[in-house]
């Protein structure tokens, strides 16, 4: 099982590892070599020998335990070379450890809040579903409408049976409400609180409340307004707390709290209102967390969220991003477009151009070209100068060739060599990149530009010897 998530939206691999970690009990932040022996003792059920060994290498890289170079397999270390090839060798793993699952049980992968998903994962679904269509195999995947929007024909090819929750209709509305309010609520009450939910499950609720706790008398209009008065409505500290935990996003942490709002001499306090707002349905405890030692909370709605995170002044928005930032990467978060996005907002951008390549590399090995040209550029526009800028365009080159679009390719890969140390292992990427989009698309005179030039570095390297 995995969930999406606002604040890590189109991270590569995002859902995907989060499935492989559920399942083998690992969680972020454990010693990277405790990681890999949780994961390789869940694979070893039904896997052994070299089948065992390349699939431990690979998924390792999905839930970000890597094995250490000094003992990588011939293949590892030559995907790690290769962004595209390491995506392939990823997707074959993955693929082979749901083979064997398989072959002995039923598998259920469930997906939740996919709007909030990322591409690699529903790629490597997709194959997973085509390829292994004739085993006991199935995805339960959950999202809003919007969904579509992201993922446009998402998995149409695979037999989906989708189904479309519709709107909430007056008959049972009315029900509803009798049923929580009793069978003395006045029917001009009922009728108010059917016509403003207008169907929306969530915002009916929310009136029904409202009125269960004497507010009928002045009932808001729109469901942001419904939960923005509610927040209203409760103690300061209780607000103080919805608004630290809400820089994190749909889900947060006791420990990410405590270390926003003061640190250990405030437990007690904050520890008393995380229970009054779990009583109060605001949020809700969840059964495991990502970190080990961390209680993790998740925001009952979406909607919650978004109020209570509007709540934050500019200044403290900023600060918050960067203590949830600099705690995220204590206790071990290892997606990199998550902390690129804290630090980013945080205006501290320097901190955040390393993140944004690494998302950026991450998305080139999942096949996500898009994905792989916005986070670099997002790296570009934080500043990044100099030999890192050369690597950022050279990723971008790649991504673009990967695309068939060689005439972007070959003016990145050219700006590239101009940034990247002359004879430097990149820069000789980068002039290959050059060199293999000019010849696509026919630049012969620029073509032999660069012949010549690698040709010069060669002579350069024989007379040095």
């Amino acid at each position: 099982m995995a969930r999406g998530d606002a604040m890590s939206v189109g991270s590569p691999f995002g859902l995907l590892a989060q499935v492989i970690r559920r399942a083998a009990g690992v969680r972020q932040g454990e010693p990277v070599v405790l990681r890999q022996q949780k994961l390789r003792a869940r694979l070893a059920r039904y896997l052994e020998g070299m089948a065992l060994d390349r699939v431990a290498e690979f998924l390792a890289e999905v839930v970000g335990a890597p094995v250490e170079d000094s003992i990588a397999s011939v293949q590892l270390r030559a995907a790690r070379q290769d962004a595209v090839l390491m995506g392939d060798q990823r997707r074959r793993a993955w693929e082979d450890w749901l083979a064997a699952e398989c072959s002995h049980q039923p598998v259920l992968v469930v997906l939740e809040d996919l709007q909030w998903g990322d591409v690699p994962t529903v790629g490597f679904v997709d194959a997973a579903l085509r390829n292994l269509r004739e085993k006991p195999f199935m995805v339960l995947a959950l999202a809003r409408p919007e969904v579509h929007d992201l993922f446009p024909k998402l998995w149409a090819d695979r037999r989906v049976q989708e189904i479309r929750l519709g709107e909430l209709t007056r008959r049972p509305a009315e029900k509803l409400v009798r049923q929580t309010l009793g069978s003395s609520v006045p029917v001009a009450t009922v009728q108010r609180i059917v016509e403003l939910a207008a169907g929306n499950a969530f915002y009916m609720e929310e009136l029904i409340r409202a009125v269960a706790e004497g507010q009928g008398d002045a009932l808001p209009e729109t469901v942001l307004a419904m939960v923005q008065a509610r927040l209203e409505s409760l103690d300061a500290d209780a607000r103080w707390i919805l608004r630290a935990a809400s820089v994190f996003g749909g889900a947060f942490w006791r420990g990410g709290v405590l270390s926003l709002l003061g640190g250990a001499q405030r437990t007690t306090e904050i520890d008393q209102w995380l229970a009054v707002l779990v009583d109060r349905e605001l949020v809700s405890r969840r059964a495991d967390s990502r970190f080990p030692a961390e209680e993790e909370f998740a925001f009952r709605h979406g909607l919650v969220r978004e109020a209570a995170y509007a709540m934050l002044t500019d200044d403290d928005r900023i600060l918050g991003h960067r203590l949830a930032a600099e705690w995220l990467e204590r206790v071990g978060e290892t997606d990199p477009a998550v902390l690129a996005e804290h630090y980013d907002r945080a205006h501290e951008p320097a901190r955040a151009i390393g993140w944004y390549e690494n998302a950026a590399l991450g998305a080139l090995e999942g096949n996500d070209f898009a994905a792989a040209l916005a986070r670099a550029e997002r790296a570009i526009a934080c500043g990044a100068a100099g030999a890192a800028r050369g690597e950022l365009r050279l990723l971008q080159a790649e991504a673009h060739r990967w695309s068939g679009e060689h005439g972007q390719a070959a003016a990145l890969a050219e700006e590239a060599l101009e940034l990247l140390p002359s004879g430097a292992p990149l820069w000789f990427a980068a002039a290959g990149e050059l060199g293999e989009a000019c010849g696509k698309i026919g630049d012969i005179e620029r073509l032999r530009r660069v012949t010549t030039t690698l040709a010069e570095h060669g002579a350069e390297g024989i007379s040095g010897t």
